[in-house]
C-alpha cells in the first residue's frame, strides 16, 4: 500500500500456491518452523519437548511432526536460544492490534495498515473488526488478498485500496496451482471495479506456467471492466521463501522452476499498458 504503513499478517489461507513465499501462514493456528543451519543445542530442544516428537542424530535433532501438530505448548522453540526454532502466528485481540499500530501513527498523521496473509478475509470476523478500528482511528487501509472471499465486496465499505491477485485467468488452470476456482477472484475484481473501487491487481509472473498468452488474456479482461480505477503489477517470481518450506517440514515444489528475467517482466508489463491499464513498477 502507499505511503508510511504497518502491516498485520493473519494465519490461515485457502489456496495451495506452489510458489508460496510464506507457507508458514497456510494453517489457521500457530506453526513450527525449524532452521537446522543455526542450530547449537539439539539435545536442548529434546529435553524440552514433553511428547517425545524431537529426537537427536548426531549434532542435528529431528522433529516429528505427527506427533506435535496440536501442540500448544511449544516449548521446543519457547526455550530454544540458538534461533533454530520459532513459532509463527499467535492469538491476539484486535484492541491489541490497533494499540501496536497506534504507536506508529505518532509519526504520520497520513499513516495507513494493510491486512495480509495467508488470506485475512477467512478469519472474517476479526478482519472487519479490525479494518473498522483502523479507520476509526483515521488509518488509510488496504487490504493484500486472493480475492476469494464470496464476502470480500461487502467490506469494501471500510478498505481504501484492495491489493488482488490474479494467479491465473483460466479457471481449471487456477485450480491446478492453487487448489481453488478464481470464480469469485474474477466477480470481486469485476464488482468492484463497477463500484469504481481502488484496485491493484497483482501478478505473479512465472515462467511456463502463467506468462504468454494468460497475461494477454487477463490483459483484455481487465480492459473490458477498467473504470480507470484498476492498476496492474507484475510480481516476478523468486525463490526467497524456499527455506520457509523446509522449516514448516515440506518439500518446496518449484525447485526446477526459473525466475523471470528484468526483460521477461518489462514485456510483461507491456501486454497491460498495450491495453491502457495503468501499471505499478515497484
Amino acid at each position: 500500500g502507499p505511503g508510511w504503513r504497518s502491516i498485520v499478517y493473519l494465519m490461515g489461507c485457502n489456496f495451495r500456491c506452489r510458489w508460496c513465499s510464506s507457507p508458514q501462514t497456510f494453517e489457521q493456528h500457530p506453526v513450527l518452523m525449524t532452521f537446522g543451519n543455526l542450530e547449537k543445542y539439539p539435545h536442548r530442544a529434546a529435553a524440552c519437548c514433553k511428547r517425545g516428537a524431537v529426537s537427536v542424530s548426531g549434532r542435528k535433532s529431528n522433529t516429528d511432526r505427527s506427533l506435535c501438530s496440536d501442540c500448544t505448548s511449544m516449548e521446543c522453540a519457547a526455550f530454544c536460544i540458538d534461533g533454530s526454532r520459532e513459532v509463527a502466528g499467535y492469538t491476539t485481540t484486535v484492541e491489541d492490534v490497533l494499540s501496536e499500530v497506534g504507536e506508529f501513527k505518532k509519526f504520520s498523521r497520513n499513516y495507513g495498515a494493510t491486512l495480509s496473509g495467508g488470506e485475512p478475509t477467512l478469519q472474517w470476523n476479526f478482519y472487519i473488526e479490525l479494518l473498522k478500528g483502523f479507520k476509526s482511528c483515521g488509518c488509510n487501509t488496504a487490504v493484500e488478498t486472493n480475492g476469494s472471499s464470496v464476502n470480500l465486496v461487502e467490506s469494501a465499505e471500510w478498505v481504501d485500496l484492495f491489493i488482488i491477485d490474479i494467479k491465473h485467468i483460466d479457471d481449471a488452470k487456477h485450480v491446478e496451482l492453487t487448489g481453488c476456482s478464481n470464480a469469485n477472484v474474477l466477480s470481486n475484481v469485476r464488482e468492484l471495479a463497477k463500484r469504481s473501487h481502488t484496485v491493484w491487481v497483482r501478478i505473479p509472473l512465472i515462467p511456463g506456467i502463467n506468462d504468454g498468452e494468460n497475461l494477454s488474456e487477463t490483459a483484455r479482461f481487465l480492459k473490458s471492466i477498467n473504470n480507470g480505477n484498476l492498476s496492474v503489477e507484475i510480481l516476478g517470481y523468486h525463490r526467497l521463501g524456499e527455506y520457509k518450506w523446509e522449516a514448516v517440514g515440506k518439500e518446496y515444489p518449484m525447485k526446477d522452476t526459473a525466475q523471470p528475467s528484468e526483460r521477461d517482466v518489462a514485456n510483461a508489463r507491456g501486454v497491460f499498458r498495450d491495453q491502457g491499464i495503468n501499471v505499478i513498477v515497484t
